[in-house]
């Protein structure tokens, strides 16, 4: 599918909130999608130290890496979305899996060339388990902008086959809008800020404001959530094939910090796995990708073949949805200034509920 040009061929206020709150949908849409991919593999037993269960966890742990910074990437585009002057009320919305998505468009390599590697669906995936065809998906998802063919966003210009493409217009779109005059607000209120290290930590990624209250806040914003996603722009595509080594995270957006130790460093968080800090998100999945390729897909629960569900599968969907729309409910107010929750242990309550509808035997709708 070729890029359009926007009818109006210059950017407006308009536009650029209506490109940020697309943002917000798509890091709302990566969260349930994998933890569905998650939740659905089976974590072997705490004494297995087999080669098996070794790979089994770390790979839950790399999906659940990239989850935890999905969570910051849904924090600074809420906060961008404040200081772009858009209610709090229109910031947040439901994402609806195999659904179109505003200013985003499949890739079809018969159609725009062989630039972006094997890549046939952005952001058109069905909730599922962990398997070849989620582990695409989720590649897909993160695919690196560099691979998307070059549009100047001096105009608008899409839809766009990456999601770093479209934050890159996001970003030129403010720069035009504010070319000659102040136009939005920058205001800080009710921005969250969530991810904050202690003392103890000997190194920190979020070295950048997390309230965004200037142009410059903005670009600090995007460029964290891309290179942590996409990794490091680069000038020139890496040669296939592609391993996470090519797709780096700058040492000024790694978010995982390390802990002194003794003589030692530690991971702070005992699920998260700090030797994958350094890559994207891209790079990430590449590394599950490139091992599972060499040895047995890690065991995930099975689904019932019935089409009608048991209590105990109803009962989970509905616990899900539940504690689905109560988490949504609370981005809202405290967006609005109306909750002193956060929503990081919001967001953490969430892993055990799709977790409970795979044991059940039925696939997560959220």
């Amino acid at each position: 599918m070729m890029a359009t040009t926007d009818t109006t061929n210059a950017w407006t206020k308009e536009l650029v909130q209506s490109h940020a709150i697309t943002a917000v949908l798509i890091e709302m849409y990566t969260l349930p999608f994998y933890l569905t991919v998650m939740t659905s593999i089976v974590l072997p037993e705490q004494e297995d130290q087999s080669t098996e269960a070794i790979f089994t966890n770390n790979v839950y742990k790399t999906i659940l890496s990239v989850c935890i910074e999905e969570m910051l990437h849904l924090q600074l585009a809420a906060n961008l979305c404040l200081a772009l002057d858009i209610d709090a009320s229109k910031i947040f919305q439901k994402p609806s899996y195999g659904q179109h998505i505003p200013y985003l468009a499949p890739y079809d390599p018969a159609t725009m060339g062989p630039t972006i590697p094997n890549q046939t669906a952005l952001l058109a995936g069905a909730l599922g388990p962990f398997n070849e065809l989620t582990l695409k998906t989720m590649l897909d998802i993160e695919t690196p902008k560099e691979f998307d063919s070059s549009l100047d966003h001096t105009t608008p210009q899409y839809p766009y086959a990456t999601i770093g493409q479209m934050y890159d217009a996001l970003m030129q779109g403010i720069l035009e809008v504010e070319k000659e005059r102040p136009v939005f607000g920058w205001s800080t209120t009710h921005q969250q800020v969530l991810f904050t290290c202690g003392e103890n930590y000997t190194q920190n990624a979020l070295r950048i404001n997390q309230t965004i209250a200037s142009l410059g806040d903005a670009q600090q914003a995007i460029n964290l959530i891309c290179g942590q996603g996409e990794g490091i722009a680069q000038p020139d595509l890496p040669e296939p094939p592609y391993v996470e080594e090519q797709f780096p995270v700058e040492e000024l957006y790694r978010f995982y910090p390390t802990v002194k130790q003794g003589s030692g460093y530690s991971d702070p968080e005992p699920d998260d796995p700090a030797a994958l800090n350094g890559y994207s998100h891209y790079g990430r999945f590449l590394w599950i990708k490139n091992r599972i390729d060499q040895r047995n897909w890690p065991q995930t629960y099975s689904t019932s073949t019935s089409e009608s569900l048991t209590p105990t599968q109803s009962a989970a969907l509905h616990d899900l949805q539940a504690g689905f729309d109560t988490f949504f409910d609370t981005l809202i107010a405290m967006w609005s200034g109306g909750s002193a929750k956060t929503f990081f242990p919001e967001m953490l309550k969430l892993k055990s509920l799709p977790e409970n509808c795979w044991k059940a035997g039925v696939i997560p709708q959220w």
